[in-house]
């Protein structure tokens, strides 16, 4: 069998444009940047502190609360939580983020006195 020769010019012009404009614009097609890693955010929790006696500062991963002692946090794992107030001593523990939580911290008096008195025990009389 026998190849017929194609004469037309305008044709062979035309494939050949066509062919370095395909090539040409394969290399000009951007991708999407691709993300690695957990893409959900964290969980918010909310955590809700009170002083015993009231009107401890109390600060939840290094950020004060709002009036009724309550912080929202955004970061997985355990947070500290900070009380304190004059005359007593500043307590600080440790609260999991896995789920929303609301307690008391019972602050002790300093054994000094620190500046406020300390409150004598219920059963104790006065000399």
């Amino acid at each position: 069998m026998r190849r017929r020769r194609i004469g037309n010019k305008t044709l062979l012009a035309a494939s050949v444009g066509a062919a370095t404009l395909s090539f040409a614009g394969a290399g000009c097609k951007k991708e999407p940047p691709m993300h690695t890693g957990n893409l959900m955010a964290p969980p918010m929790v909310e955590i809700c502190v009170t002083t015993d006696p009231p009107g401890g500062e109390v600060s939840i991963a290094e950020s004060t609360v709002d009036a009724r002692g309550c912080a929202t946090i955004m970061q997985e794992g355990l947070v500290v939580v900070r009380a304190s107030l004059a005359g007593y001593e500043t307590k600080e523990t440790q609260v999991p983020t896995d789920k929303p939580h609301t307690f008391t911290m019972r602050l002790k008096p300093l054994a000094d006195g620190g500046g406020a008195p300390a409150p004598a025990p219920p059963d104790a009389a006065p000399e």
